[in-house]
C-alpha cells in the first residue's frame, strides 16, 4: 500500500514580498514611466485558500495575474476526453494565470497543494497601464519565454528514462527552493506520489520504486514528503545534468 504522509510543518514556505516576481512593478516605489500610477494600489493582497480549491479554472475568463505568497499549487490542463495533466507545480513567489493571456480565458486551472495564499493583479489593472510600464512588459515577456522552455523541456521530458525525469525533477525543485533562499537539499514535496507520476508522465509504481532505489543508493532520504537530497553530484549525473538545474 503507498502512502502519502503529512509534510513537516517546518517545511511551509511563506515568501517575503521582497523575494516575489511582482516585487520589481507592484513594491511601493513602483510607477509606470509618468510617474503617476502606482501599481502597489492595484495589486490585491494575500487571499487565502484551502488544499483543492481552485484560484482560477480552465475556460473562465482571464481577470489576472497571479503570485503564490505561501502555500504551493498545481497548474492543470484537462483535455477534451477529461483527462487531466499537470502542466507546472508553482511555489511561493512564482506566478501564474499567463495561460489566459492570448485567448482572453484561461487555458489551465491552478489548484491549491496545500493551505495557500495569493496576490493578484487584475486584468483591468493589467490593462491599463500595460502600455505605460515597462517592468510589466518585460515580466510578460520573460514570463511567456519561460512557457516556451517549460514546454520545450516537456516534449524533451519524454525521450527520457524514467530515473533521468525523477531525478531531474527533484533538482528542479530544490534549485527554485534555493532560489528564494530556502534549503535546496532538504524540502517537502508539494504533490502526492500519484501527481509526480501524472507531471512526469510515469505510474505511481515507478514513482515509488525509483525513490526507493534513489534512497538504497544513498542519493536522498524519503519521509513521507520530506526529501533531504544526500549527494547532488551523483542526481545531477543521473539527471544527464552538465549544467546546473534552473533556478527560474
Amino acid at each position: 500500500m503507498v502512502v502519502d504522509y503529512a509534510p513537516r510543518e517546518n517545511y511551509h514556505v511563506p515568501v517575503a514580498c521582497a523575494d516575489c516576481r511582482f516585487h520589481d512593478i507592484c513594491g511601493p516605489e513602483s510607477t509606470h514611466a509618468g510617474g503617476s500610477f502606482c501599481l502597489a494600489k492595484a495589486a490585491r493582497r494575500s487571499r487565502t485558500l484551502q488544499k483543492g480549491e481552485s484560484v482560477y479554472r480552465s475556460g473562465m475568463r482571464f481577470n489576472g495575474i497571479y503570485a503564490l505568497k505561501s502555500g504551493s499549487a498545481k497548474l492543470v490542463h484537462t483535455d477534451s476526453r477529461g483527462r487531466e495533466a499537470i502542466m507546472a507545480v508553482l511555489l511561493p513567489g512564482e506566478l501564474a494565470g499567463f495561460d489566459g493571456l492570448s485567448s482572453g480565458n484561461y487555458r489551465c486551472s491552478l489548484v491549491t497543494l496545500e493551505t495557500s495564499s495569493c496576490c493578484d493583479i487584475p486584468a483591468e489593472a493589467l490593462q491599463a497601464i500595460g502600455d505605460k510600464m515597462l517592468p510589466l512588459r518585460s515580466l510578460i515577456l520573460r514570463r511567456t519565454g519561460e512557457q516556451i522552455e517549460q514546454s520545450i523541456e516537456r516534449i524533451a521530458q519524454a525521450q527520457r528514462t524514467a530515473e533521468e525525469r525523477l531525478a531531474g525533477f527533484l533538482l528542479d525543485l530544490g534549485a527554485r527552493y534555493h532560489a528564494r533562499g530556502y534549503s535546496g537539499e532538504e524540502f517537502n514535496l508539494p504533490l502526492t506520489r500519484q501527481e509526480i507520476g501524472n507531471h512526469l508522465g510515469l505510474a505511481l509504481e515507478t514513482v515509488c520504486r525509483l525513490l526507493t532505489r534513489f534512497e538504497s543508493a544513498r542519493l536522498v532520504e524519503v519521509d513521507g514528503k520530506f526529501v533531504k537530497i544526500l549527494s547532488m553530484d551523483e542526481l545531477r549525473k543521473l539527471a544527464g545534468h552538465l549544467d546546473p538545474p534552473s533556478k527560474r
